[in-house]
């Protein structure tokens, strides 16, 4: 849980294997390089000192060099490929939780803005989800950190198991998610918010692979485009109210909003969300 939005970013890493496709081609790079440059030296040389070079001295000289250059131009094939592949790396990097392999807090703003134009143009609904995970500290406590950062994992695959390809699931830090639904409205959000509970009650009634979690619960809020806000950042904001006063009525349990367009605010607007039955009973209405 937080106590203030907060942003962060998923740092770089590059792998064992990277790093030693780069350095076998630097090397490869260097040395046919040097060999090309020792080649042409000679040439150059012989041309000097004998105004000419032996026919043969010439064919071999010329093939040396030939294969030098091809190997060169081997050499730059392989680094485009390599860029092509940091770039594809660096990328999913830059857009995912590399803890849960959820979206991160970075593409999500990117969806948003996306999504904002989208129905600027086109029009269209869009619903939130803002999700809020119980008992992380308590499953670290009890089983140890390695074992929550597990539970997260899982959390975050079945959360992503609930939804359509097209949904927009991060995690926006710590025990923390938001669900994006592209053309959906507070009642399909709802029984979306519905069926991800049950995902939550599934782990509490199971064994998880960290041990038992039935101290696990969840809240969430809902809100949705147009009718709770006048963009998309109202929205979220609006979702992250209701989520906060599921909490306050004791967590486990699904909070719809109230608040209308007109009352698009920051946080602490005046709108009342609706609450709706504990989690468990949501899932099963939904």
């Amino acid at each position: 849980m937080r106590d203030a939005p907060h942003k962060w970013q998923v740092p770089f890493e590059r792998d064992e294997a990277l790093l030693s496709s780069e350095a076998r081609i630097r090397r490869t790079f260097i040395g046919a390089t040097a060999l090309n440059a020792l080649l042409v030296l000679l040439i150059i040389m012989a041309l000097l000192r004998w105004g000419g070079l032996p026919p043969l001295m010439l064919v071999v000289y010329t093939s040396l060099l030939l294969w030098a250059l091809v190997v060169i131009a081997y050499v730059f094939v392989l680094l485009l490929r390599l860029l092509r592949k940091v770039e594809g790396e660096l990328g999913e990097q830059a857009f995912t939780d590399g803890l849960t392999g959820a979206f991160n807090f970075r593409y999500l703003e990117h969806r948003i803005q996306e999504e904002q134009a989208r129905i600027a143009r086109h029009g269209g609904s869009v619903a939130v989800l803002f999700i809020d995970l119980h008992g992380l500290k308590e499953a670290n406590d009890r089983y140890g950190h390695p074992a929550g950062d597990a539970l997260l994992r899982e959390v975050a695959l079945g959360l992503k198991g609930r939804t359509r390809s097209e949904d927009i699931v991060a995690r926006i830090g710590g025990d923390e998610f938001i669900v994006l639904v592209p053309e959906a409205g507070c009642d399909q959000a709802k029984a979306l918010a519905g069926r991800l509970c049950g995902t939550i009650e599934d782990y509490r009634s199971s064994q998880s692979a960290t041990g038992p979690v039935e101290f696990l619960s969840v809240s969430i809020g809902v809100a949705a485009f147009p009718g709770n806000g006048k963009t998309l950042t109202a929205v979220v904001a609006a979702a992250d109210r209701a989520m906060y006063k599921a909490k306050e009525l004791g967590g486990n349990r699904i909070c719809v909003s109230e608040e209308v367009a007109t009352q698009e605010s920051p946080a602490g607007g005046k709108g009342s969300p609706q609450t709706t039955s504990p989690a468990a009973g949501s899932s099963k209405e939904a």
